[in-house]
């Protein structure tokens, strides 16, 4: 049953990555490339709801040496994890990610959240130095939400994102429902949490302001201006310019 599942996960997997290949979405082959390889490298975990703590061990990417691990709660959910770039002999080397989906009991929950997080997987972008020295700073885009690593003595200390987590999921969320019905020929309901922002969408697509594969290709690229300005989403961005967390 386990082995199944991890294999229905590669299968999505190389199904969403064929999907977004078509020339209708328009995305950069460099782009494509940075998927289809870092696709090998990632892990892939089925996170089983017995398991009280879950270990995570870490592998630098360049060489697929061991980094190191963590262990923490099992919170039964779904994940992907992007570990920020490590030093190694002075050296800032990227880690490999880590695609954590729960083994849901429910066989449309564990789709859907395999769906939605894989979605994450093919809209990071690549991890950039802003600035190098003691204090180094490290940009990272997912989909639209934009965050600063900043390291001190080797180690981050200080994290500054762009404030638009929840509009990034409520996008991530779409989109990976609109895959869903497209490959599983399914229809399936959207969030109600993000029930002003789908209106937004379904209104902006209707209205011929935009289309679904071209939401799906900014989302990808990373192209946030024009996803903005798209399905104009100051409309519902409320808070600082840029924030700080832990």
């Amino acid at each position: 049953m386990k082995e199944q599942r991890i294999q229905i996960i590669k299968k999505i997997i190389n199904q969403i990555l064929l999907e977004i290949s078509d020339v209708e979405y328009n995305i950069d082959l460099s782009r494509l490339k940075l998927l289809y390889d870092r696709k090998h490298k990632m892990q892939i975990i089925l996170n089983d709801k017995d398991n009280k703590t879950m270990q995570y061990n870490f592998y630098y990417e360049d060489n697929g040496n061991f980094y190191g691990s963590i262990n923490i709660k099992n919170f039964e959910r779904s994940f992907l994890m992007e570990y920020p770039p490590q030093y190694r002999k002075g050296e800032l080397i990227n880690i490999n990610p880590i695609l954590n989906i729960a083994n849901y009991d429910d066989e449309t929950t564990f789709l859907l959240s395999t769906y939605h997080e894989v979605t994450h997987f093919i809209s990071f972008g690549s991890w950039n130095t802003i600035q190098k020295g003691d204090k180094s700073i490290i940009g990272h885009i997912s989909g639209i939400s934009v965050d600063r690593y900043y390291y001190n003595k080797e180690k981050v200390t200080t994290i500054e994102s762009n404030n638009m987590e929840f509009i990034n999921e409520a996008i991530n969320d779409w989109i990976s429902k609109y895959l869903y019905s497209l490959i599983e020929k399914k229809k399936i309901s959207n969030d109600d949490r993000y029930k002003k922002i789908n209106m937004q969408i379904k209104n902006k697509i209707q209205n011929g302001e935009i289309k679904a594969k071209d939401i799906i290709s900014y989302y990808i690229s990373n192209e946030i201006s024009k996803l903005k300005e798209g399905l104009s989403i100051e409309d519902f961005y409320i808070g600082k310019a840029k924030g700080e967390r832990e």
